[in-house]
């Protein structure tokens, strides 16, 4: 360590504050006290409300240190304390983990409530961030977002076939799609039945009740009819490793390892809302047909500021969805296909726009019309999706410079 660092608690490994069996280091910020800044806390403490949150702190730890969670201590301690209400302030990554936590206190009879840390948020560029920062933090977050995407599907089929010998199918229990927070039902079950003799060990009925006690623990809908489906399917296989504690391990590491990966992602998609939401152009990108919450910030964050294209024609070789440059000689020309020489990470999140455009249909979108004009023409798949893509991009690139220009203007 430097010797010009100035060392505090977090450099401690002797802790006599605590044990008070040892000697105190020299940079002790205990020995470092003056009487007078001792006596200035002494009074803090004789405060009526700190004396008695003092008093009860400590009959709560003697009570139920290592019998309690700290759940359960906050809960108790509240109550000793006679409060009614009681504040969450959190971040938004841990919404859900707030949510099962308020629903925790209030059956406890506490008055709840919360905040999260976006609320009454800025945006970036109005308090000082310039708009050019914004844009690379974006794309950034958006590769990482990549990167953590691929080693969220190989930690997925890395959970499942694990789950293939202790309870095979069981990632096909739930259809229900991710949380905010990223969490997913059937990663969430097989925490608890990891197993399928953990459901087919059991009665039905008393299978039911742990289910039912299950889903309300984590703020899933009850339905006796698909816990029936499950108990049957639980019992229709076979475990071809044994239930044992060995085997639990391996599956709890590999569900601890996907729900981080999972927290990550969605800490990330939250972040790249927030960023695209305070770029000028969001309220344009966001009502273009077939872009969301999800798509849009991507999209945005390959783009950039569209004004660094001279033209359309620029956009769409920048996305590598042009034809590729006509070469002399022997050529078959209904071979050349697209020239894929730009951004494949832009390519990825066009094709994903033009399938969302292409299941919902809306037959008065320019978009639509003209994929589905090429689709009557007898095109494959493949050409009339990327030559739908190459007519959304030129309309993106009218409509977003347009808007900006005229927001220079003003």
């Amino acid at each position: 360590m430097n010797e010009e660092t100035k060392r505090s608690c977090v450099d401690c490994g002797v802790y006599n504050c605590h044990t008070r069996d040892k000697e105190y280091p020299d940079f002790c910020l205990t020995t470092e006290l003056t009487d007078e800044e001792r006596a200035e806390v002494w009074k803090l403490y004789e405060e009526p409300e700190n004396q008695k949150a003092s008093v009860v702190s400590a009959q709560i730890e003697s009570d139920f240190y290592l019998r309690y969670t700290r759940v359960q201590e906050i809960v108790a301690f509240a109550k000793r304390m006679g409060y009614h209400k009681i504040g969450i302030a959190t971040c938004v990554g841990l919404i859900e983990e707030s949510r099962i936590f308020a629903r925790i206190l209030r059956k406890n009879g506490f008055e709840v409530v919360g905040a999260v840390c976006k609320v009454g948020s800025f945006e970036k560029t109005k308090v000082g961030v310039p708009e050019e920062d914004t844009r690379l933090m974006l794309k950034t977050c958006y590769r990482q977002y990549q990167q953590y995407s691929k080693v969220q599907t190989m930690l997925k089929n890395n959970l499942i076939s694990l789950l293939d010998t202790t309870f095979p199918d069981a990632n096909r229990l739930f259809a229900s799609p991710p949380r905010a927070d990223g969490s997913e039902k059937w990663v969430d079950f097989v925490d608890a039945f990891w197993h399928c003799e953990c459901v087919c060990g059991l009665s039905e009925k008393t299978f039911i009740t742990r289910y039912q006690k299950w889903c309300r623990k984590h703020g899933y809908n009850f339905n006796e009819n698909k816990a029936l489906d499950i108990y049957a399917s639980a019992c229709g296989h076979f475990g071809v490793m044994p239930k044992t504690d060995t085997t639990k391990l391996l599956v709890e590491q590999a569900i601890s390892q996907l729900r981080a990966t999972s927290a990550a992602l969605a800490a990330l998609k939250q972040e790249m809302q927030s960023l695209a939401a305070s770029l000028p152009e969001y309220p344009v990108v966001m009502g273009m047909f077939g872009v969301g919450p999800s798509l849009g910030p991507q999209l945005m964050a390959e783009i950039g500021d569209v004004r660094r294209f001279h033209s359309k024609k620029a956009l769409v070789a920048f996305a590598g969805i042009d034809a590729p440059p006509y070469q002399s000689g022997q050529m078959d020309v209904r071979s050349r296909s697209i020239s894929k020489r730009g951004s494949a990470s832009l390519r990825r999140t066009l094709f994903l726009v033009m399938s969302v455009i292409l299941q919902r249909a809306p037959m008065d979108e320019p978009v639509y019309q003209f994929m589905s004009k090429k689709h009557s023409e007898g095109k494959p798949y493949r050409v009339y999706m990327m030559a739908s893509a190459n007519k959304f991009l030129r309309i993106y690139y009218a409509s977003v410079k347009a808007y900006l220009d005229s927001m220079e203007y003003d």
